[in-house]
């Protein structure tokens, strides 16, 4: 990107620790194992410790190339290929996606790089370049597709980080724990997006409707999202990620019974692109 690069390094350590995701590993390994076979080459994209090209390889995938930002995490996956016999069959690159071709096209491209409302991570952008210059024209691409969600909150225990010893700091987004934010209102349908298309959304620019169920102070909105990986197999926010709590300008009384109105927009895997525009009703 000539303006700025988006892409996000995740420290060596907390790659490691997604092997911890075990129920989210089973269904990427149910997946593979339907879509991979001996004659299939497969790209893993942002593959951090490896695991799911290592499962493409174990599948029985004639070629995996696995590729990180990360030198760390890709070494790591190097050993442990070769620990588990795996390596004369997978290459590892350290290096932007963006930067990633291919002389033969891949019959399956794994791009997990999901993150709470496709707001901090390069889902979107990583997918549309496996599209264009990565995947055959009638190969798979692991998630396919994908729903954000958005939710009004009260969210004390978050908010009163950006006030410390008398000194306030710009709200940002921060990840959060189910149950550490309290709905205002239901759960809403944000966006759809399909990973199987050359046409990158540039900005997500949606108005919606709340009507609150709950008296309360807004102070922001968490976003979630849940993934279609293969035939009735769904990547859930419980598979291993956490919200994402999105901060407001400052908080706002609501009550039960008025509708609040809020503007979303920004660009995917931009975090510092989003903005947010609340309206209330009065009640």
């Amino acid at each position: 990107m000539n303006k700025r690069s988006y892409a996000v390094p995740f420290p060596f350590l907390h790659a490691v620790s997604l092997l911890s995701h075990k129920r989210r590993i089973e269904k990427f390994r149910t997946v593979i194992h339907q879509v991979v076979d001996n004659g299939s080459v497969v790209v893993d994209l942002g593959c951090g410790s490896g695991v799911l090209g290592m499962l493409a390889a174990k599948a029985g995938a004639k070629k995996v190339t696995c590729v990180d930002i990360n030198p760390e995490a890709i070494e790591y996956a190097r050993r442990t290929a070769r620990k588990n016999n795996l390596e004369d069959r997978m290459d590892f690159i350290a290096g932007d996606f963006r930067d990633m071709m291919l002389g033969d096209r891949a019959d399956v491209v794994i791009c997990e790089m999901l993150s709470s409302f496709m707001l901090v991570e390069q889902q979107i952008p990583a997918s549309v370049h496996a599209r264009k210059h990565l995947l055959k024209s009638d190969g798979i691409l692991l998630p396919s597709r994908v729903r954000i969600y958005l939710v009004p909150v009260e969210c004390e225990g978050v908010w009163s980080r950006f006030s410390q010893s008398g000194i306030e700091f710009e709200p940002v987004p921060q990840t959060v724990e189910k149950g550490m934010a309290r709905d205002l209102a239901d759960l809403a349908l944000v966006s759809e997006l399909t990973f199987n298309t050359e046409n990158e959304p540039k900005t997500i620019d949606e108005s919606l409707d709340f009507n609150v169920c709950s008296d309360g102070n807004l102070h922001g909105f968490v976003g979630m999202f849940e993934a279609d990986l293969g035939q009735k197999i769904k990547l859930r926010m419980e598979d291993g990620w956490r919200e994402l709590f999105m901060p407001i300008e400052s908080p706002l009384c609501v009550k039960e019974g008025q509708t609040l109105r809020v503007h979303v927009r920004f660009t995917p895997g931009e975090y510092d692109t989003l903005r947010l525009h609340v309206q209330l009703s009065a009640q």
